[in-house]
């Protein structure tokens, strides 16, 4: 009887050991796991929450022979996604050449131009941590897939990508993005696969 209890015992702690290393083996794993770097401030994330319809701001864009002057403006929320007006030469009057929305992350979902209407489902992927799949749908209903891999240090987000064709991928463009405290995109240098170089800044709020 006394060597059945003493088995008892000896069987209850090594239960009690094994459960003790699963919860230590456990909080080790998770101090590894990928995390939301500390210095991403909530406004780089959720950046056009607090903003107020009418916001606005010029944009230079200069690269492979293009040099263009956008103001974009910001008409507030339609259907759970953020609108925001552009229009060229710095002219507001009339219709906007293209209108753009995006998600609550700042990620397009899609753009009308012209009568035309681009889509990237379930967006594009911008200010992704890690890696991140979309397809686009261009205004010709064309369809394409890629993947864009992403990373923050500070308020500049650098990202890569690249085209999807079958189990194959061909890095189209990389860049550097830099945001303000308010998550807006003030800088964006980017380079294309086919040796084009583009650099946008903003240059004024209005």
């Amino acid at each position: 009887m006394n060597l059945k209890n003493t088995l008892c015992r000896h069987t209850s702690a090594l239960k009690l050991a094994a459960m003790a290393l699963s919860i230590l083996l456990l909080q080790a794993c998770a101090g590894n796991a990928p995390r939301k770097p500390a210095s991403l401030s909530a406004s780089i994330m959720s950046p056009f929450q607090n903003l107020d319809p009418g916001y606005s701001f010029l944009q230079e864009i200069n690269g492979s022979g293009l040099t263009r002057n956008i103001v974009w403006v910001y008409k507030g929320e339609e259907d759970g996604l953020y609108r925001w007006d552009l229009f060229r030469d710095s002219n507001t009057d009339g219709d906007p050449w293209q209108t753009q929305w995006f998600n609550e992350h700042g990620a397009m979902v899609r753009y009308e131009q012209s009568l035309s209407t681009a889509t990237w489902s379930p967006h594009n992927c911008f200010r992704v941590i890690g890696e991140c799949e979309f397809q686009y749908t261009d205004p010709y209903g064309f369809e394409n897939a890629y993947v864009r891999e992403g990373s923050f240090d500070g308020r500049t987000w650098s990202y890569k990508l690249y085209r999807l064709n079958e189990d194959n991928r061909h890095l189209i463009s990389n860049g550097d993005v830099r945001f303000n405290q308010a998550g807006i995109e003030v800088f964006h240098e980017s380079y294309m696969d086919n040796n084009g170089h583009q650099i946008a800044r903003v240059t004024r709020f209005f």
